[in-house]
C-alpha cells in the first residue's frame, strides 16, 4: 500500500504539471501569472498529494486559459470547442461542487464568441448535472462510516453555546 500511495502522489504531480504546462502554453496573456500561481507554496504543497483538488486546480487553470484564448481570438467557437468546454466544466463540477462557480467564467466570453443563450444553456446543464450527481452520490456515501458524520463526538450546538456565552474567550482562542 505504501508504494501505491507514492505512485498515486507521483501520478497526481505529473498530471498537475502537464495541465499547468498546457494552461501556460494556451493562454495568450498572463503566462507569468499562471506560473506564479503554480509556484505558489499552497499549490506546490497540494500538487503531490492524493487529493482530487490537485486535478481540479489543473483543469481550472486550463479552463481559464481557454477562456482567455477564445476571448482574445474573438471568433465564434466551433462545435468541437463547445464540447471541449462542456467536458472540462463537467469534470470540474463533478470533482467537487465547491468548484461550480468557476462555470460563471463563461460570462466573460463576448457574445461574438458564444451566444448568451448557449452560455446560459451550458450553465443550466452543469447545474442539473451537479444536482443529479449529488442526488445519486450522497445516498451511496451515507453508508461509509465517518464520511459525513462527526466521529469525535463534538456537538455543534455546544460549540455555538460556548461561543455565545464566552465570546471574549472565543476571541482569545482565535487570536492565539
Amino acid at each position: 500500500p505504501v508504494y501505491l500511495i507514492y505512485l498515486g502522489r507521483l501520478a497526481n504531480l505529473i498530471v498537475w504539471l502537464a495541465l499547468i504546462f498546457i494552461a501556460i502554453r494556451i493562454t495568450p496573456v498572463g503566462k507569468w501569472v499562471f506560473g506564479a500561481i503554480a509556484l505558489n507554496p499552497a499549490s506546490m504543497f497540494l500538487a503531490p498529494t492524493l487529493s482530487p483538488d490537485t486535478f481540479a486546480s489543473g483543469v481550472i487553470a486550463v479552463v481559464v486559459a481557454l477562456v482567455l484564448y477564445w476571448k482574445s481570438k474573438n471568433t465564434k467557437l466551433s462545435r468541437k470547442n463547445i464540447i471541449l468546454l462542456l467536458a472540462t466544466f463537467m469534470t470540474i463540477v463533478l470533482i467537487k461542487n465547491v468548484y461550480a462557480p468557476v462555470v460563471l467564467i463563461l460570462l466573460a466570453l463576448p457574445s461574438g464568441v458564444m451566444k448568451n443563450r448557449l452560455k446560459v444553456g451550458i450553465i443550466a446543464i452543469l447545474a442539473i448535472a451537479s444536482i443529479s450527481w449529488n442526488i445519486q452520490a450522497l445516498p451511496m456515501a451515507a453508508g461509509i462510516p465517518g464520511y459525513f458524520g462527526v466521529t469525535d463526538h463534538v456537538s455543534v450546538i455546544d460549540q455555538m453555546h460556548f461561543i455565545a456565552h464566552n465570546f471574549h474567550s472565543f476571541i482569545k482562542i482565535l487570536a492565539w
